[in-house]
């Protein structure tokens, strides 16, 4: 089956621009880097590009840039353009799978997940319709309009939310942005993106770096082994030493004179007077960890992360966590701990998740429950590429029963940390993450 050709002209890709409200001052750091920016986005979206040339040019930016957080930039870009695509171009979802190579079951998670956040009231519904698992599934028809008339709704909304992060992401900033840019002007001049000939004529400007590679690390082995035979001499030979002096020491002849009482006290007064004053003696405590002598109180460390494995490795009481003390504490550390800044103590807690949205829906109700706050300025609870996010203040009171329901909720895994400031009073920080299957 030939993909439907769909083109977009320029006034679609600016209109697509302006539904997901890009903020041109977070994107290119005030304004500092717009010029690069809009080079990027006219030189990538050009007029008269089909869905497939589009879907083409996005494989491109994935397959050149390495850097983390701009590739997730790119990835959020793809799937709003899917759901763009879909709701103002009239397509259906296996017809938007066909023209943009995506799977189905893949198209209707991104779909869902969209049309959940701006219909959240019609969570029954949208969970129903996007239940797509392959190209068997039902409901592959729908299209937008059919989702309007049965529902009464209009296209007339934006495509991101206040709280997302993506939109005034900088990511003008980043080191290989520019590099980027060159590479596009080069490999994106015309319509189609023949990504295998791209990576062919990659693959031999890397041949001479790979040779380079291979002769550096034969040197660097042939070093190694003459260091290694020059050290097994000089040992060896150290050895042989050793043990002729052992076998071949001079005889000493035993000192048979003997002393009277009174040589023996005068040879005990010329000792040393501290060596005698027994009281006076000053036991050097080793340097190891920590730098530190008996009688110093100023000694200072972190624990390092625990992942916390069982439920009796949690605190009965977390009001008393600061008083308690750790194995590291008494065994590397000789009883000392910093208590400068009072309750430090924060958990890190990994969700993994088949279904995100009960997930989320569960972690809500928990939120609730517990009077848990938020602690900076994302809504708990966020999608972000890659699952959902939380960053929370929990009642102390609640923290061992929150802990113990969160875990219930999906598989989950508890890691245990000092946070570098102390938490407000009687809360304690949690950073929980909702990882997407």
């Amino acid at each position: 089956m030939k993909p439907v050709d769909i083109i977009f002209s320029a006034k679609d890709f600016q209109q697509f621009r302006d539904w997901i409200k890009l903020n041109l001052e977070g994107l290119t750091w005030q304004g500092r880097f717009e010029k690069e920016f809009e080079e990027f986005w006219h030189l990538f979206f050009i007029d008269g590009l089909s869905i497939n040339q589009v879907t083409q040019r996005f494989q491109y930016a994935f397959s050149e840039i390495k850097i983390g957080p701009v590739v997730a930039w790119f990835k959020w870009l793809r799937e709003k353009f899917l759901c763009y695509s879909f709701i103002y171009k009239d397509i259906s979802i296996l017809t938007l799978a066909d023209a943009t190579e995506t799977n189905v079951s893949e198209l209707a998670v991104i779909l869902r997940s969209f049309f959940l956040d701006v219909f959240p009231h019609l969570d029954d519904y949208f969970s129903t319709i996007f239940q797509i698992g392959n190209v068997a599934s039902s409901n592959l028809d729908i299209t937008f309009d059919s989702i309007s008339d049965e529902l009464d709704i209009s296209g007339d909304f934006v495509g991101s939310r206040e709280f997302e992060i993506m939109p005034s992401m900088e990511i003008t900033l980043y080191k290989g942005w520019t590099d980027f840019i060159k590479k596009i002007k080069k490999d994106l001049y015309y319509y189609d993106v023949d990504l295998k000939k791209l990576e062919l004529k990659a693959s031999w400007k890397r041949y001479p770096l790979f040779f380079a590679e291979i002769v550096g690390i034969l040197l660097l082995g042939i070093v190694l082994v003459e260091v290694i035979v020059k050290y097994n001499d000089w040992y060896q030979k150290q050895q042989n030493k050793k043990i002729s002096d052992t076998y071949n020491a001079p005889f000493q002849w035993i000192d048979k004179k003997y002393k009277t009482k009174e040589d023996a006290t005068d040879a005990i007064k010329e000792l040393d007077p501290e060596l005698i004053d027994l009281d006076g003696v000053k036991i050097n405590m080793s340097k190891g960890d920590g730098d530190r002598e008996i009688g110093e109180t100023n000694v200072w460390g972190t624990e390092s992360d625990v992942v916390l494995t069982s439920w009796d490795a949690l605190p009965k009481d977390f009001n008393l966590t600061e008083l308690e003390q750790s194995d590291y504490e008494e065994m590397r550390k000789g009883g000392f701990r910093d208590t400068r800044f009072g309750n430090r103590k924060a958990y890190r807690i990994m969700v993994n998740s088949v279904n995100t949205i009960n997930t989320r829906e569960m972690m809500n109700n928990l939120l609730e429950k517990y009077n848990v706050i938020q602690a900076d300025n994302v809504k708990p609870g966020t999608f972000v590429p890659g699952g959902v996010y939380y960053n929370l203040f929990v009642p102390r009171q609640f923290l061992r029963e929150f802990l113990m329901q969160v875990h219930d909720v999906g598989n989950a895994v508890i890691y245990e940390s000092r946070t570098r400031h102390g938490n407000p009073p009687g809360r304690n920080k949690v950073f929980i993450w909702i990882k997407s299957f």
